[in-house]
């Protein structure tokens, strides 16, 4: 397909002179001659006039994204001198051939986590590349992993939930994370309408497993540190959930290991990881009880009925010279698939030019690499059958870029119109999609980076349309991350609540978040808690 983006305007030879003074332009204590050198310099500069765009952009997304489970109490500039190395005062110390085969995963795979999917041109990717190992690193205080007498995971304050999967109306289950509070500021500078901030204990997290049966949500107890990312339900009998458990002293570079647990019908039970040391394991997908996909970083790793194996991908995407992350699996049959995600020109594995989409193709026994989408980042993706499918996205130019929606179709990606509203498509992100035929899918949409405004897309065969949830969030933020829909019209989605602000004397310190579970059922949506 032929794709049409507004190019990147170019650096001159003078925007490196400029460069560091661009995301603290700002603030006080600037030379101030430098600052109006720096100005006048970004009046006629377009190249600079982006790059200051996206540092306020990230700070945006940071905002939305980043917090409160991760939320530094410092601004963009402090990140960004952290990427280049530099001290700031004030701060503090411390991811073509055709297939003929029909066969379709009678689970689906779960969507990247939202900031993936929609955060700001080029500073943003940095983020998900540095922001655990640089931030947290250098400003928080997280202790080392312990074994012993791990906590019980208490479902109320600030506990997340990532994934879910409904087996029938009657039964499913849901997997998130519990996270202890080290510290409660308030932040008002994160932007319009939001006051937070804080450190979090990283190496304490605890796995949260939610059972839903005949109309009642139950914390099922696990003693593991760490987080659980996705889940997939093949039977009331057999399932299998992901994520990550910290080793040692978090979060250094890989100190974290692939979490697998396993439901046989009685009880979850962690299954050796074998060598994924490093690995922090995303969106699952189980073909059958004997075949399984993830995606984990830059990896695939693929299930045979014995064990969990990381797959080769594309030759050209070799970390050498690429960083990569991988969003979201697709499994159309054993033998065919995509995977999607975005890679970035790297040096030693740190990201050095602007990203790009991608979309890898699994035909013939191999990755291979298929389509590639300049400056975009590629999300979700939900097939009907091994020719028809959707996949989510966004673009990275311009300021305020619309999301992006691709339709697979004889043997196409192609981009199809924005179906929001113009007034709708900035700051939009296309999260999870779920596609139960090829005339009936759904999709989350978040409007807003200071609202979070939240909507469901359904496609009926011909178009998607907008529906509001019509639910009074009082001083909440709502963050959705999945949807599974039980039938046509019975279906739930998980996330959590966010307060708007935070109270710094709370005592114990606490984000205040809970856990979110959305209820559709005879055309109505509502909230559900767990018990």
């Amino acid at each position: 397909m032929n794709n049409h983006h507004t190019p990147l305007p170019n650096p001159t030879a003078r925007c490196k002179t400029y460069a560091a003074l661009l995301p603290i332009l700002d603030e006080p204590g600037i030379d101030p001659d430098a600052a109006a050198e720096a100005r006048a310099h970004l009046a006629t500069c377009a190249y600079c006039q982006q790059q200051r765009a996206a540092y306020r952009q990230l700070e945006l997304a940071a905002s939305r994204y980043l917090a409160p489970p991760a939320s530094p109490s410092y601004r963009t500039e402090a990140i960004m001198l952290d990427l280049l190395g530099e001290p700031v005062d004030g701060a503090g110390e411390g991811e073509p051939a055709t297939a003929t085969e029909t066969y379709i995963s009678p689970r689906k795979p779960r969507s990247a986590r939202r900031f993936i999917t929609s955060l700001a041109p080029l500073a943003a990717v940095l983020v998900i590349v540095l922001i655990t190992v640089t931030l947290f690193a250098n400003h928080g205080r997280f202790m080392g992993n312990s074994t012993s007498n791990p906590p019980t995971p208490a479902v109320g304050s600030d506990t997340e939930l990532s994934d879910v999967d409904m087996i029938s109306p009657t039964e499913g289950w849901a997997v998130g994370f519990t996270f202890p509070i080290l510290q409660v500021e308030t932040v008002d500078d994160m932007g319009p309408g939001v006051s937070w901030g804080g450190q979090v204990d990283l190496a304490h997290e605890t796995v949260v497993l939610l059972h839903y049966f005949q109309g009642r949500w139950t914390p099922i107890h696990l003693s593991i540190y760490g987080q659980l990312t996705s889940i997939v339900m093949l039977s009331a009998t057999d399932g299998w959930a992901v994520g990550y458990t910290p080793r040692g002293l978090f979060p250094p570079n890989g100190h974290f290991n692939g979490l697998f647990l396993h439901y046989d019908g009685h009880s979850w039970k962690q299954v050796a990881a074998g060598p994924m040391n490093g690995f922090n394991f995303g969106r699952l997908q189980m073909l059958s009880d004997t075949d399984g996909w993830a995606t984990a970083n830059s990896s695939i790793v693929h299930y045979d009925g014995h064990s969990w194996t990381t797959q080769p991908i594309p030759a050209s995407l070799e970390p050498d010279t690429h960083y990569v992350a991988l969003n979201s699996v697709f499994m159309t049959s054993p033998s065919a698939g995509w995977a999607t995600g975005y890679t970035q020109p790297a040096t030693n594995n740190v990201p050095t030019g602007s990203p790009s989409g991608i979309i890898l193709r699994y035909l013939n026994g191999q990755w291979s690499l298929y389509q590639t989408i300049p400056n975009a980042l590629m999300g979700t993706i939900s097939m009907t059958s091994a020719d028809d499918g959707w996949l989510s996205g966004s673009s990275l130019a311009g300021a305020n870029p619309p999301p992006i929606l691709l339709h697979y179709t004889h043997n196409t990606w192609t981009q199809v119109p924005d179906p929001l509203d113009a007034a709708e498509s900035p700051d939009a992100s296309f999260d999870d999609i779920s596609m139960r035929s090829p005339t009936d899918g759904w999709m989350l949409v978040t409007m807003g980076i200071s609202s979070l405004q939240l909507g469901i897309l359904r496609y009926d065969g011909s178009q998607w349309r907008l529906e509001r949830l019509p639910i009074d969030w009082k001083n909440m933020v709502p963050q959705v991350f999945s949807i599974s829909m039980a039938s046509a019209n019975d279906g739930w989605i998980a996330g959590s609540l966010v307060p708007k602000s935070i109270d710094r004397a709370t005592k114990p310190p606490s984000f205040n978040i809970t856990p979110l579970l959305l209820h559709l059922y005879n055309g109505t949506w509502s909230i559900t808690s767990p018990s």
